[in-house]
């Protein structure tokens, strides 16, 4: 049963052919390599297998059982080690702690007898009798990791959208079921099957079947890379397009070097790397032909033209091709000629002047599109004719003759006449040049200028002229130029000599500082000084006006006044001054008679305030000083005069013969005249009182008599009143007599009621022997009474409305107020809120009197 060993021994040579065959086909993959390594295990434990069959010496058995399980050992991590770089999995703590198992389980086969504890001798060989500590090693270091291995493929698989690489992970994972099956099964069935012990160490063997379909996928499918690319590296390294090989996730394979500069790639990236990041709006299922786009950095892209195609294998789509081309540099090209030939193009048809060329004949190659605008010519209806048929008639025979001598005519600009479209003829200048091909004349490339907009300019600058010149030499005022850096005047107008008797030569030979007054010369100096170091910092065109005092011819002193702005070169900077200078003498010496005549007029008015002041004072003498107190009146008043002094007058007195009476009047005028008048109406007031102070139309009609007598031309409105109690209980009567006031107005507390009490009678001081009448009503308590002056219904809006005689009393009511005093402040606050900014245009007194 010796021969057995033939079945390990093949297994061996089997294994080791696939990890000949895979180093040999592409060493530098790195799955290739992780598999090599957990091949080179598999074979080195199927080598060692065959001591199960033939057996050394048996002193030698136990270390040969312990080298067998050693090498068996690495075969679980190996294979976990090669699950992890085909799936992309970083090393994790898991892959570190079953590196560590199998190390520790090494030490224990070599040093211990806990794995393996002793053998039997058979006729085919021996068999290892297992420790007690076999079956946990065997899953530590074995089953876990493979168990694991198998999970990381399953994962991938679910991950990987390609159905060529689900293929190949397929087949990975049924070599893993398959060889563990195997493996169990010859691991436990002699234990069940006592003569079938003698495969009971076939299990190394069995594990080729687990390497050879890993091999098989990678001999199939070199792990998706495919045949090509070896071929497609040599073929593309030295192309100038770049070449980027893709697998159908977008994950960048294989790329030139080109591709590698295009698109800014470097290996130092960790991990895989994707197209999508390097071209803009790459999509992977999108078909690309000359499409262009951008790679690159925002701030500086590159232009790039993108070709796209898939790649096969055995009816797979396994990947795309990308070539790229690089268009920046040219596509800039294209643009700056674009704008060359754009500019170019602006140039000829924008230009006023028109372009030509003629052949040697005389007939037109070409001509430039603006003659529309010159001529009302299209370019088509002048292209082939002869250029004579555009020209004057008597203009003709001279060009002719220009033109037969092309040295003569090359050098010379001719002016002439050109038809119009509409017959009419404008004036033009044309300029030439000799068109050459192998030194042999052509014909004439020329230059047409209308030349009636220079003649119209010119006639405009020559009148600009004329008018300047008579503007220079007829004004009064004095132009001047002034060079800072030579700090002297180097122009001045004619009319220098009218101010200072001096013709401009004479002025300017003359130095500054020998016709300026020294104090005005150094004021000038410091205000230059100023301007010019904080010239950066001030308005460019800035004016400024000065006075000097300047000597004329005759050693007058004159004062002047100049106005001064800069004057720039190219580069901003202040080189001259020009300035207007006029004689303002005379207008000094009326403006110092002014000041005397304002300083007069100033004293004469503090003359006439100071006497205001002292007629105010009179009158607010005349006027009471408060309220008169009554035990069943609550009296108020409120005054605003429009003037200093105003022409309003009232005043009170109690009755010997019980009572109060009030008189208001209402004078023509203001100020001084007024307080005078105000004066003399008091005395005549207070006269008349002690006669008829208890019958107020006795009261008016003597004082319309007294004031005919004493002031004629003056006039006034009055009304004067007297408050008794009347016989009836709680009420008052109030009496008055009217003389041209306005009635006074009545508040009614119980029905709530306003009204005015008519009765007014003429001015007085305007009529003799008239007869004034009285008018009598009762109040009861809570009645209030307002006398006033005509100032209050006369106030006037914005709008120039008046508030009115008619509406006063239902505003007086509607702004009342339960208390006399804020009625009256309420009733000047809202005059002042109706008038807003007009002004008062006469005094406003208003009393109130409220029954208590």
């Amino acid at each position: 049963m010796k021969y057995l060993f033939f079945i390990p021994l093949a297994a061996f040579i089997i294994n080791l052919f696939a990890l000949s065959y895979i180093a040999a086909l592409d060493w530098k993959n790195k799955v290739n390599r992780s598999f090599i390594l957990f091949a080179a295990s598999l074979a080195a434990w199927v080598l060692s297998s065959i001591l199960y069959y033939k057996p050394p010496d048996e002193s030698l058995i136990m270390p040969s059982l312990r080298f067998i399980i050693a090498s068996w050992s690495l075969t679980g991590f190996l294979f976990l080690n090669f699950a992890c770089v085909y799936a992309e999995k970083r090393r994790n703590l898991f892959y570190y702690i079953i590196l560590g198992l199998t190390i520790a389980g090494i030490f224990i086969i070599v040093t211990t007898d806990w794995m393996v504890s002793s053998y039997r001798l058979h006729p085919w060989g021996f068999n290892a009798l297992w420790g007690n500590l076999y079956a946990p090693i065997i899953i530590l270091i074995f089953t876990i990791p493979v168990l694991y291995s198998l999970h990381i493929i399953i994962m991938k698989r679910r991950q990987t959208p390609d159905a060529l690489s689900r293929k190949q992970q397929l087949m990975i994972i049924w070599a893993i079921v398959v060889n563990l099956v195997v493996g169990f099964a010859l691991e436990y069935l002699p234990k069940i099957f006592p003569s079938l012990l003698i495969l009971n160490h076939m299990a190394p063997a069995s594990s080729c079947i687990w390497s050879m379909i890993i091999f098989y996928a990678i001999a199939k499918y070199r792990f998706l890379k495919p045949d090509i690319f070896t071929a497609a590296e040599r073929l593309f390294a030295d192309l100038q397009d770049g070449v980027i090989i893709i697998n159908p996730g977008g994950e960048i394979l294989e790329l030139n070097e080109a591709a590698r500069e295009i698109i800014g790639y470097t290996d130092s990236t960790k991990g895989r790397q994707f197209i999508h990041p390097y071209i803009k709006n790459y999509r992977n299922d999108e078909s690309y032909k000359d499409y262009e786009t951008t790679t690159g950095p925002e701030d500086s892209p590159r232009i790039i033209v993108l070709t796209q195609s898939d790649l096969f294998h055995r009816n797979l789509t396994i990947g795309k091709t990308l070539i790229i081309k690089d268009i920046t540099e040219r596509k800039a090209m294209f643009r700056n000629l674009s704008a060359s030939e754009e500019q170019f193009r602006s140039m000829v048809e924008n230009i006023t002047d028109v372009i030509y060329s003629l052949t040697g004949e005389g007939i037109i190659t070409y001509i430039s599109p603006v003659i529309r605008h010159m001529t009302g010519y299209n370019s088509a209806e002048i292209i082939g004719k002869l250029f004579t048929d555009f020209i004057h008639p008597e203009d003709v025979p001279v060009l002719m003759e220009k033109f037969s001598k092309f040295e003569e005519y090359d050098q010379a600009p001719q002016e002439f006449r050109l038809r119009k479209k509409d017959g009419s003829f404008l004036q033009v200048i044309s300029s030439n040049k000799i068109i050459k091909i192998d030194n042999e004349i052509m014909g004439l490339r020329g230059v047409l200028t209308n030349v009636d907009p220079l003649r119209k300019a010119r006639d405009e600058l020559e009148k600009t002229q004329r008018i300047y010149s008579l503007v220079v030499n007829n004004i009064t005022d004095m132009v001047w130029i002034f060079d800072i850096a030579r700090f002297k005047i180097t122009y001045v107008s004619p009319s220098v000599e009218k101010i200072f008797g001096w013709t401009p030569e004479e002025y300017l030979d003359i130095e500054i500082q020998d016709r300026m007054d020294p104090r005005s010369l150094q004021d000038a100096v410091e205000l230059l000084t100023d301007e010019i170091e904080n010239d950066a910092d001030r308005e460019p065109d800035r004016i400024r006006k000065i006075d000097f005092i300047e000597i004329d011819k005759y050693g007058n002193r004159l004062s002047t006044e100049a106005t001064i702005r800069f004057l720039r070169d190219k580069t901003g900077k202040a080189v001259e001054l020009i300035g207007v200078s006029r004689d303002i003498t005379i207008r000094k010496m009326l403006e110092d008679e002014l000041k005397k005549s304002l300083t007069i007029l100033r004293e004469r008015n503090e003359t006439m305030v100071n006497d205001l002041n002292t007629a105010r004072l009179i009158q607010q003498a005349l006027l009471p000083e408060e309220v008169p107190v009554h035990p069943r009146l609550k009296i108020s008043f409120r005054y605003l005069p429009l003037a200093t002094i105003g022409g309003d007058y009232f005043n009170f007195i109690h009755l010997q013969e019980g009572g109060l009476g009030v008189f208001l009047g209402d004078v023509t005028g203001h100020g001084v005249p007024a307080a005078l008048f105000l004066s003399l109406l008091k005395s005549v007031t207070n006269k008349i009182w002690r006669q008829f102070a208890t019958i107020p139309s006795f009261f008016i009609d003597q004082l319309n008599s007294d004031l005919q007598e004493s002031m004629p031309s003056y006039y006034i409105t009055a009304i004067y009143g007297l408050f008794q109690e009347a016989a009836k209980n709680g009420t008052m009567r109030f009496t008055f007599a009217n003389g041209g006031h306005p009635g006074p107005i009545i508040l009614r507390k119980a029905d709530e009621t306003t009204g005015i009490i008519d009765g007014r009678g003429p001015l007085l001081g305007a009529f003799d022997k008239v007869q004034y009448e009285n008018q009598t009503v009762l109040l009861e308590r809570g009645d209030r009474i307002f006398l006033y002056t005509d100032g209050l219904p006369e106030t006037m809006n914005e709008k120039n409305e008046i508030l009115g005689f008619d509406e006063l009393p239902g505003w007086i009511r509607q702004i009342s107020r339960p208390d006399l005093d804020e009625t009256l402040d309420s009733i000047i606050y809202n005059i002042n809120i109706y008038r807003g900014s007009n002004p008062l245009s006469d005094d406003i007194v208003i009393i109130g009197f409220e029954i208590l």
